[in-house]
């Protein structure tokens, strides 16, 4: 199995992620397919800045990510 596919791009900071091949499964079945499950994909880190009210654009200057 290729492992790129399992690695998923946040939207909001660029990071590749890893999961796991059956929590994987999970997830795109709450999106409907994988290509939606990686269009709205947000790490576990960019999401709790996001529940702290912190924006995207706050978190990318932040991180000084300017490549998105």
């Amino acid at each position: 199995m290729n492992s790129e596919k399992n690695h998923y791009s946040c939207i909001v900071t660029g990071e590749k992620r890893y999961i796991p091949p059956s929590l994987a499964k999970v997830k795109i079945s709450k999106f409907g397919s994988e290509d939606d499950f990686r269009k709205h994909f947000v790490s576990p880190s960019a999401a709790k800045l996001l529940r702290a009210g912190t924006t995207v654009d706050e978190i990318r200057k932040q991180l000084n990510i300017t490549d998105l």
